[in-house]
């Protein structure tokens, strides 16, 4: 086989933190304009609001976390709770279906929630910060 051993198992998790954490973060920080805005600016309720506020914080936050490699664990259970949150939005809220021909569905939600799950079972791998304190007697939060 081409790729056994514990080096590509530690890559494929670093690859798999860095695509989840740039969604976050991406997403995270294109909520900030929500900072200046109205409910009624955005047609959306000002619970809405306040929720989007709150990801705007939260989402970048977890993506640097696991990014870095740092309590990857709750970063990765943080992550997969927001996309339950997204999909259930968009299956109960907007009526999308999983893939439509006119835009989005909920397909990419299913992605990155599953990403989450990987990194929640599979942890942060040997290039991270987790493992590095571990490997210096201290560590970051243990995992529930």
């Amino acid at each position: 086989m081409c790729c056994e051993g514990k080096t590509y198992h530690d890559l494929g998790l670093l690859a798999l933190r860095i695509g989840l954490a740039v969604v976050f973060i991406v997403a995270g920080v294109m909520k900030w304009a929500m900072w200046q805005a109205s409910p009624e600016s955005l047609g959306m309720s000002a619970n809405m609001l306040m929720l989007m506020k709150a990801l705007s914080v939260i989402e970048p936050l977890a993506g640097i976390a696991l990014l870095l490699g740092i309590w990857t664990h709750w970063a990765a259970k943080v992550t997969g709770i927001i996309m339950i949150g997204a999909i259930y939005f968009m299956i109960q809220v907007m009526h999308v279906g999983f893939a439509t021909p006119t835009g989005p569905g909920w397909e990419f939600p299913l992605v990155l929630f599953l990403m989450s799950i990987a990194v929640m079972f599979l942890g942060a791998g040997k290039y991270s910060l987790d493992e590095a304190l571990a490997k210096k007697g201290t560590s970051a939060p243990p995992a529930a």
